[in-house]
């Protein structure tokens, strides 16, 4: 997996800075990445639909494991690096797209899991549109830790909300682990934490979709 000095030289090779505005922070720690690995789940053979993964420390994570990696990548950039990184590794595909933008689902065969350290600004936004798929059996992504509490706080928690609502339409979300902001480069402002969310069935007449609608409308009130 990458070193500090590794990200450091990948990036003055391609010419690259992190870009604050897409939430752009590689995460080094290589005890975390083995954590968040181990922690969802992965085994030899399970396919993974990895969304952001920057330079590929995860993605190299991933791939200890045994993964079958599917890696969406936005930042045509980074997209060069990483494929320096995996260089011809057959169990990885790069896909250069923003993945709020293309049918995710259809780039990984089901049975299929997302494991993702997610871009800050958009972490919520493109974690609806996944679980929207219905395709995968199981979603673990590093985000904001503020964000993470909001996506499984409870009626009554103070964090609860029409985020917190919307999720729980879709799956079962919990925080599984805290994560320091010096797991990164660069650092963070804020601490990060993982979080395991578990699609379950739309088991009503109404339309989800109405439904969600309806609650933005509610929270607004």
């Amino acid at each position: 997996m990458l070193t500090a000095t590794d990200v450091g030289d990948l990036l003055r090779r391609h010419g690259l800075a992190p870009n604050r505005r897409l939430g752009q922070n590689f995460v080094i720690d290589h005890n975390t990445l083995r954590k968040m690995v181990a922690d969802a789940g992965i085994e030899a053979g399970d396919h993974v639909c990895e969304i952001g993964p920057g330079l590929g420390s995860l993605t190299l994570a991933l791939r200890e494991a045994g993964a079958i990696v599917t890696a969406v990548e936005v930042d045509g950039g980074l997209v060069r690096a990483l494929h320096e990184v995996v260089g011809d590794d057959p169990r990885v595909t790069i896909v250069h797209a923003d993945a709020r933008a293309v049918d995710v689902a259809a780039l990984v065969p089901a049975p299929a899991k997302v494991v993702a350290n997610l871009p800050y600004s958009v972490a919520t936004a493109i974690t609806l549109d996944l679980l929207a798929f219905e395709h995968f059996s199981y979603l673990h992504l590093m985000v904001q830790r503020e964000v993470g509490l909001r996506w499984s706080a409870q009626v009554g928690d103070e964090l609860y909300g029409a985020v917190s609502l919307k999720v729980a339409a879709y799956a079962q979300a919990r925080v599984v682990a805290r994560v320091s902001s010096n797991a990164f480069i660069p650092v963070p402002r804020v601490d990060s934490v993982t979080v395991g969310l578990t699609p379950r069935r739309w088991r009503w007449a109404a339309d989800r979709a109405f439904v969600l609608q309806l609650v933005d409308v509610a929270f607004r009130q």
